[in-house]
């Protein structure tokens, strides 16, 4: 009888923490960009397969731009979008410019427009940013209630993410590697820019 309970307990806790751990996760990648923590966001995301997604999304935010001053007739005609995609998702996919987005998402959607447009550099998208400790804070859960639209399993080692920051959808993915997760994917919201 005292071995099955304790079975039970284990798996029940074993059960429970796989679900937890992504969560876990997430807050902990939630309290380094609070804190513009860039060493504690460097350990919490695949910096690869993050690049790659950011770059891809860029990829079609050129092409959606480049289609939409096409019908205006206000093209000029470049053959770089690819290149020039790389350029920013490797400005955009380092810690200083996930803290950026995650602080000041309005300003990152008007850079980025700003960048396709040249009229700035990709630089921008990556500025110098101070530590600060943090302050822990109740949950506003009416914020959460606007902001947060979905998070939850997408399988069994994948878990997703989808909110609202500066008034545009945003969707976080978090992969199972090993017994941890990490963030893999941060899908932008072109079509909305």
């Amino acid at each position: 009888m005292k071995i099955s309970s304790i079975l039970k307990i284990g798996l029940l806790s074993v059960v429970f923490g796989y679900f937890l751990y992504p969560y876990l996760a997430l807050f902990n990648l939630y309290v380094s960009l609070e804190t513009s923590d860039e060493e504690g966001v460097e350990t919490r995301v695949d910096w690869k397969p993050f690049r790659e997604g950011i770059e891809k999304d860029l990829d079609l935010f050129a092409k959606m731009s480049a289609d939409r001053l096409w019908k205006e007739q206000q093209l000029k005609i470049t053959w770089g979008s690819q290149t020039f995609s790389k350029e920013i998702s490797e400005k955009v996919a380092t810690p200083g410019g996930l803290i950026f987005l995650f602080h000041n998402p309005a300003g990152f959607s008007d850079q980025l427009k700003k960048i396709f447009r040249k009229s700035q550099e990709a630089a921008a998208l990556n500025p110098p940013s101070e530590k600060t400790p943090y302050k822990p804070e109740g949950p506003n859960f009416k914020l959460l209630s606007e902001r947060l639209q979905y998070a939850f399993f997408t399988g069994f080692s994948s878990f997703e993410l989808r909110f609202k920051a500066g008034g545009l959808p945003y969707a976080l993915v978090l992969e199972r590697q090993g017994i941890s997760w990490k963030t893999t994917q941060l899908h932008l919201p072109v079509e909305s820019l």
